[in-house]
């Protein structure tokens, strides 16, 4: 981000997008006061959602704005329901949208507009025309399995053919050794498979990350899926036995669904209460 700012004459937005929820925020974390905001130095960090028109005016400083694609990826803006689209005269007197499409200082000046979706392989070909009426200056789109959207396709063409454009020009490369390196990919993967309550799984799971602390590993992130399978079982089989055995199978599965319902709750009460370790 230093080096896009270094170039370009006006301090620039920079739109930071993904698809998932989590990887939005772990990002934003991480640009605004984590381990990579030595990287993004003199840039504004703010959701999307809580930029202002004195956000795009100001610019004595860069802005970065971090949302998921959901934010805008509608196709009838006038119709729908993305705040994003819709004028909050409270604030403005227009929408964050056009907003964004403007991008005029106090000077009247237009602010360069790049656009990074992170896990690019998730941008579809509608996302690429609401991006697209923006007018970014430059849009990335990192990946590892990257998938070119038509409505992508056609831009690039354009710039392989007016612009004498190649591969090396359109693609930067960086090797997986270097990426593990860095940190943002985990070099071992552990899964465990639990025939047991999710209690019992959460407990064991958390000890093993104890004793793995103890050697100076460092555990990044733990979650249970599918866990509970065992309560799930449990209550399939008393169904089935109160069908063969033609009792008031009702109140019996009611019960066990009850049952069921409450460990789900315990379970979620205590993923809040070792949120902290996980």
């Amino acid at each position: 981000m230093k080096s896009f700012r270094s170039r370009l004459p006006v301090e620039p937005i920079v739109l930071w997008l993904s698809k998932g929820r989590v990887v939005v925020w772990q990002t934003f974390a991480n640009l605004a006061t984590g381990k990579y905001a030595s990287l993004v130095g003199g840039f504004a960090v703010k959701p999307l959602l809580d930029c202002r028109p004195g956000d795009v005016e100001d610019a004595s400083r860069a802005l970065l704005l971090v949302a998921t694609v959901g934010k805008f990826n509608q196709r009838d803006k006038e119709e729908g329901d993305r705040k994003i689209f819709r004028v909050q005269f409270d604030v403005a007197d227009r929408s964050l949208w056009d907003l964004l499409k403007a991008r005029r200082d106090s000077s009247r000046r237009r602010r360069p507009l790049i656009v990074v979706y992170d896990e690019g392989h998730n941008l579809s070909n509608l996302q690429t025309q609401l991006l697209m009426e923006l007018e970014p200056d430059a849009l990335i789109a990192a990946s590892a399995t990257m998938r070119i959207p038509e409505a992508l396709a056609g831009t690039i063409e354009r710039l392989r053919k007016d612009k004498h454009w190649e591969d090396s020009d359109l693609i930067t490369a960086v090797r997986s050794s270097e990426v593990v390196e860095s940190g943002l990919v985990k070099k071992h993967i552990m899964l465990g498979g639990y025939v047991a309550p999710m209690e019992l799984a959460v407990d064991d799971l958390l000890a093993e990350m104890a004793d793995a602390t103890q050697f100076g590993i460092g555990p990044r992130t733990a979650f249970p899926a599918e866990g509970d399978l065992c309560q799930q079982y449990e209550y399939d089989r008393r169904c089935v036995n109160q069908r063969r055995h033609g009792t008031a199978f009702q109140g019996a599965a009611s019960a066990a669904h009850s049952d069921l319902a409450v460990s789900r709750r315990k379970c979620r009460r205590r993923s809040r209460e070792d949120r902290g370790l996980l």
